[in-house]
């Protein structure tokens, strides 16, 4: 949802861009109020709190401005103009349920006050009231506003109508092909010969196990069902199915389908999702692993530029291949990150992020369990409304805790992945999209048939459905 602007035209303008899910502060409870007693806070101190307060929404720092007022509204509470000014101040920081207060107070001194109804009914539909928020734009029609408000209030409705037929099911699909070049795609080890301290000698990797580029081609397509159930809540399901083929180094071709499906619950400032999810990748054509696992997410609007976002995942590794048992793990993982639109269009979204887990080992891996802590940034920049780039950067380090019987030392891995991308959206529908892109992978190991570098570059186009 955009930032919306301190003026009253651009307050009006960015209504419904109705970003329902922008909600409010219900989880964190009720903001502190300044101590000042009325006596301590003068008239002259109340107008220059509000002077202040319209200065800094004029700045498009609505946080600040609702701070400035939230701090004496106990003083000035049935003041029709500071009513007004801290419940515009409220939306445009993303408090619509402190905003509907304040409008209350307003419109039960004049019921007639037609930008409050309007932007009272902003709020509603903010935190997903619909037939208030829709009751409120109506009333204001019957005030007989000008032909430009009457214009927009008209799509202020069409916008709530649009929401409430959004119940239901809505079905996304894609598919993609990537034609490209991967400088290892077994990610084989940096050496072929490896000095191994039981043996006190070196010995030559297999030829499966020494780096092998190849050109390749990558096709992917996917389906997926969102099912809104209420405002509140929803279903979701999703297959992703996806094919790497190399041209030359065909034992090392990559075929994999992924499904998950499970609830969402949205409330005023948060949204909730659990899935369960099935999966299975063959190598070279051949049945080669299968995964299961349950995992749920967390957002939490901060505020229309911040969203906090937490993930646990815990997923069941299982190899069909009788010599790759060993490497059967249950995995549990953990995010932690924080969301930010930066930049006065918010043309720029980035997200750090802190993760760890644990693999318990099943299989009889010689290495044991492994520990798993790492970090990294996300991102994405409009440079035109139709053209973008986007990046990744992550670094995980991964401990194993028994003492490899080989190479007589405990495994110790330091992994690094740097990725960049242009995004070019094509055609009036946008449907279409080409993506140059880039990514490159750097494993540090202290046993060294574990250490690794690795580069794919590849142009993706892509469809949407």
């Amino acid at each position: 949802m955009k930032k919306n602007s301190g003026t009253r035209s651009g307050s009006l303008a960015l209504i419904c861009s109705l970003s329902f899910a922008c909600t409010t502060q219900a989880l964190l409870g009720a903001e502190s109020v300044s101590a000042a007693s009325p006596a301590q806070v003068s008239g002259a101190n109340l107008d220059e709190r509000m002077q202040g307060a319209k200065a800094l929404l004029d700045q498009r720092n609505a946080e600040q401005a609702y701070h400035l007022l939230s701090e004496v509204e106990f003083e000035g509470a049935g003041n029709e103009a500071f009513d007004y000014l801290l419940g515009t101040a409220a939306l445009d920081a993303g408090k619509p349920d402190k905003a509907t207060l304040a409008f209350d107070r307003v419109l039960a001194l004049n019921p007639k006050h037609g930008g409050a109804l309007i932007d009272r009914g902003r709020a509603y539909a903010a935190i997903g009231n619909i037939e208030q928020a829709r009751a409120d734009f109506e009333s204001a029609l019957a005030l007989n506003p000008s032909a430009p408000t009457r214009k927009q209030l008209a799509t202020f409705l069409a916008q709530l109508s649009n929401r409430q037929e959004k119940l239901g099911a809505t079905v996304r699909a894609y598919m993609s092909a990537t034609i490209g070049h991967d400088s290892n795609v077994n990610f084989a080890a940096s050496e072929r010969d490896v000095f191994v301290p039981l043996l006190q000698d070196s010995i030559q990797l297999s030829s499966d196990s020494a780096r092998q580029s190849d050109t390749f081609l990558g096709l992917n397509a996917g389906i997926g069902l969102d099912y809104t159930v209420a405002p509140a809540f929803a279903w979701f399901g999703a297959i992703d199915a996806a094919s790497k083929r190399n041209r030359d180094v065909h034992q090392f071709h990559l075929s994999s389908l992924d499904a998950r499906f499970g609830p969402v619950w949205k409330g005023q400032r948060y949204q909730m999702r659990w899935a369960l999810s099935l999966g299975a990748l063959q190598l070279g054509d051949e049945d080669y692993r299968r995964q299961r696992g349950a995992g749920v997410e967390w957002r939490f609007n901060i505020s229309d530029q911040r969203q906090l976002v937490t993930a646990v995942q815990h997923t069941r590794l299982r190899y069909r291949d009788v010599d790759a048992k060993i490497f059967n793990t249950n995995q549990s993982v953990g995010l932690l990150g924080l969301s930010l639109l930066i930049g006065e269009g918010k043309q720029a979204l980035v997200t750090p992020y802190l993760m760890g887990g644990y693999e318990d080992d099943t299989g009889g891996n010689l290495q044991g369990n492994k520990r798993i802590a790492g970090a990294g940034l996300t991102g994405r920049l409009a440079l035109t409304p139709t053209r973008s780039l986007s990046w990744a950067v992550s670094g995980q380090r991964g401990r194993f805790d028994k003492t490899d019987p080989f190479f007589l030392k405990k495994r110790s891995d330091q992994r690094f992945d740097v990725s960049l991308a242009f995004n070019q959206q094509l055609g009036q529908g946008k449907k279409w999209s080409l993506r140059p892109q880039v990514t490159w992978s750097r494993q540090n190991s202290n046993l060294a048939p574990y250490d690794f570098d690795r580069t794919e570059a590849g142009v993706t186009v892509r469809r949407e459905f």
